[in-house]
């Protein structure tokens, strides 16, 4: 199970994040449409708060503000429009970071 290893992780990548905020750092957002394909940031979040191990969620939440992308597949970088948001924003270089959990099933 990955809970165990995502409960470590989770204090070093909501600092990672909070860090980029302060810094004004672009921080952009990416998760599942968990096969809604009408869902947008919203739906998509309060699913995953009302699903299993939510607390693992909390702490990395999207603030207002944060750019998101919805992703359908394995990978942020495939037929999405991250490739195209990156480049607009000018960004020289990428720090990813994540968890995966079971916390929407």
């Amino acid at each position: 199970m990955l809970v165990p290893s995502v409960r470590t992780a989770l204090p070093h990548i909501a600092r990672l994040i909070a860090r980029a905020r302060s810094e004004n750092i672009l921080v952009v957002y990416a998760d599942e449409n968990l096969g809604e394909w009408r869902s947008r940031r919203k739906e998509i979040m309060e699913k995953t708060l009302t699903g299993k191990n939510a607390e693992l969620v909390e702490p990395v939440l999207p603030h207002g503000d944060s750019l998101f992308v919805a992703r359908a597949r394995h990978s942020i970088f495939y037929r999405t429009p991250m490739s195209y948001l990156l480049s607009q924003s000018g960004a020289e270089h990428v720090v990813l970071r994540g968890q995966v959990t079971e916390q929407a099933g």
